[in-house]
């Protein structure tokens, strides 16, 4: 499976600051997912396209699907508040719960 996300029109390329509250070293949290590769040199330009955009992404994964996944949230609400703000950038994502460090 490979979801791209769509480009963001040259208006939406501001900086997002999106505050990542602190997780507990034991609980896993939440993230945003916007992609996954079957190859993790495509997800790992992805992630930094992302990052020069201003936003905390990261790949997970150590075998394919690489993930995309962007800030650590320590609650559901939290993610589900940074995923409206991804989505109002036209990208597509949806929440999920964050592997430990």
């Amino acid at each position: 499976m490979v979801d791209l996300p769509k480009a963001a029109p040259k208006a939406a390329a501001e900086k997002i600051v999106t505050k990542t509250s602190t997780i507990p070293s034991r609980g896993s949290g939440y993230s945003v997912q916007v992609a996954a590769y079957n190859r993790k040199s495509e997800a790992e330009k992805l992630a930094s396209s992302l990052s020069k955009r201003g936003y905390t992404a990261r790949v997970d994964g150590s075998t394919a699907p690489f993930r995309v996944r962007i800030g650590r949230y320590a609650t559901e609400k939290e993610a589900e508040d940074a995923l409206t703000k991804v989505k109002a950038k036209h990208m597509d994502g949806f929440v999920v719960r964050a592997p430990e460090r």
